[in-house]
């Protein structure tokens, strides 16, 4: 059910069928202008998108102002009704609502790319609900995972939200996402795979000194140069400075950057030459 403009609700209404139900608010509204049960499917899902939302219409905003499942009551206007029923207000930030209250995070893709000698993991979200973090998993046979990284998350957001992390693509490797909430309830992605390399391609860019202090320079000796483009990373994944440059000259191409604003940690230089990408792992002091 795609909900476009504005439903409104003045009596008790049930949605049934033999499936349950997904429900779209895709920059619409459902609002409740009387005390009434909005009943559906009990494993439906509602998706607010694109600043769709659930709110009080006319009238006190009470707990009978209600969205149920299979007549569960699962949120309403105030929150009241139980203590697992969310409001509309928290629905509204989490961008939807399941059988289990806001959903906490709603995951849209997570891939790995692998970009020379390392593997490069992004996620999205098209929302999130008390995610406190994620944390990385790695397994090299696809059933013992460890964490390798922690990052963060956006708390409660109903906007899309992106995150990557570059890792070594030196072996075959197995990946998940574990999705951990303030409360230290978790849930986990899909495995993703990467494919190890055996034999790395020499390398045609330098970056040097390492460790570095305030600047970082970049050389690149290839020919028929007419592109480079610079992204620093920290350690987490974090893109923390970008560079373009057409300039170059006799197949040859400096880069000086000045990173005196960073702070001493390790980074990953991702040089983009023409179609060509090089990563090297730096440290500053």
């Amino acid at each position: 059910m795609l909900v476009t403009g504005t439903l409104t609700l003045n009596a008790s209404y049930s949605a049934q069928s033999s499936n349950d139900i997904i429900f779209i608010v895709d920059g619409g509204l459902i609002t409740w202008t009387a005390s009434a049960d909005f009943n559906v499917g009990t494993n439906s899902v509602f998706y607010l998108i694109n600043g769709g939302s659930v709110s009080n219409g006319s009238g006190p905003c009470n707990a009978a102002k209600r969205i149920s499942f299979g007549g569960s009551t699962i949120a309403s206007c105030n929150g009241g009704g139980g203590a697992s029923v969310a409001s509309f207000t928290q629905i509204n930030a989490a961008g939807g609502v399941n059988n289990s209250g806001p959903l906490p995070v709603d995951l849209i893709n997570f891939d790995v790319t692998q970009t020379n000698r390392f593997n490069y993991l992004s996620w999205t979200t098209a929302s999130e609900y008390n995610n406190s973090h994620f944390e990385i998993e790695k397994s090299t046979d696809g059933i013992n995972f460890f964490k390798i990284a922690s990052i963060k998350g956006a708390g409660s957001s109903n906007i899309i939200t992106n995150y990557s992390y570059l890792g070594s693509g030196a072996l075959n490797s197995y990946y998940r996402l574990k999705q951990i909430d303030f409360n230290g309830s978790f849930a986990y992605s899909k495995i993703i795979k990467s494919f190890g390399q055996e034999n790395f391609p020499q390398l045609e860019v330098s970056v040097f000194p390492n460790p570095f202090q305030d600047r970082l320079t970049i050389e690149a000796n290839m020919q028929d140069i007419n592109f480079i483009e610079v992204k620093l990373f920290n350690k987490q994944g974090k893109r923390v400075q970008v560079l373009h440059s057409t300039e170059h000259q006799d197949g040859k191409a400096i880069i000086r950057l000045n990173v005196s604003f960073l702070p001493a940690d390790i980074y990953f230089v991702h040089t983009l030459v023409n179609n060509k990408a090089f990563v090297s792992k730096v440290a500053k002091l």
